[in-house]
């Protein structure tokens, strides 16, 4: 429930969090599912403000983002049957900070300029290539802002075929880097397993996108 709820919020600061439990309590199963389902959610997260800013993109943007959800469902499923025979089911709840706090809001405003900013730079020194460049760059903080650029890009004057792929890009590193932070934070001789597993979970996804182009 907390990665969920967390989820629709920031799935970065859920793993964050989740990682330090489970380095805290060495209870890993429990926590990479939460890692997991947060994943998962910031894909519904991103059909969302598609959605809300462009709806004409989804219809390139569904199968392969469905995909990738699908993928991280089926791998919170082997990893959540793991965690039964393991016979260890307590945990400890993880806290999360306020979303409707006024400095997270002016934070992610300030992304959100920057990358809007960036995007149209980078459109018009190096076309779709500065795209792709800046999408896996901004993927590796935050998703959402570059989600809303494109979006509001292909609105505009930009490709959709070169939106589309942006935002893949950036959901794919996004979700590699999760995997990433908390098996560094966690434990990486312990956890190395769980970017692995989600390397595996996008790849199905990756391939659809490719097979679109």
């Amino acid at each position: 429930v907390t990665a969920v709820a967390g989820g629709l919020v920031s799935s970065t600061a859920v793993t964050i969090s989740l990682a330090r439990f489970a380095r805290e309590q060495r209870k890993t199963l429990v926590f990479s599912a939460g890692v997991l389902v947060a994943s998962a959610i910031m894909f519904i997260r991103v059909v969302i403000e598609v959605l809300v800013v462009y709806p004409g993109l989804m219809e390139a943007l569904w199968l392969p983002l469905g995909t990738m959800f699908a993928g991280l469902i089926a791998a919170l499923a082997w990893t959540w049957w793991r965690r039964d025979r393991t016979g260890r089911r307590d945990h400890q709840p993880v806290v999360l900070k306020n979303p409707l706090q006024l400095g997270m809001a002016l934070q992610f405003g300030l992304i959100l300029a920057v990358v809007l900013l960036l995007s149209e730079a980078m459109k018009e020194w190096f076309g779709s290539s500065g795209i792709y460049v800046l999408s896996v760059v901004s993927g590796l903080i935050d998703v959402d802002a570059i989600v809303l650029s494109l979006s509001r890009s292909a609105r505009q004057d930009l490709a959709s075929e070169v939106a589309v792929m942006g935002i893949l890009l950036a959901c794919l590193t996004n979700t590699l880097v999760k995997g990433v932070i908390f098996a560094f934070i966690a434990g990486f001789r312990v956890h190395f397993r769980l970017p692995l597993l989600m390397l595996g979970a996008m790849i199905p996804g990756c391939v659809v996108a490719l097979a679109m182009m």
